[in-house]
């Protein structure tokens, strides 16, 4: 299985459950598309997430 199929897959289960899952899926896709749309879940690596979320600077917010 594929990324792009494991992700379509995944937001279909989240939907089917009663989910907007809206945003969360754009997200997802978004990873999908940095990956490559045809990779192999088991070629994504650790370094390939943490680049994907770092792009934006840290996941959490300093709050003031």
């Amino acid at each position: 299985m594929n990324l792009q199929e494991l992700i379509d897959n995944y937001i279909t289960y989240r939907r089917a459950l009663g989910e907007n899952f809206g945003k969360n899926a754009n997200i997802l896709r978004a990873f999908c598309r940095a990956i490559g749309t045809g990779a192999a879940v088991a070629d994504v690596r650790p370094e390939q997430v943490r680049a994907f979320l770092n792009r934006e600077g840290p996941v959490t917010r300093k709050l003031a």
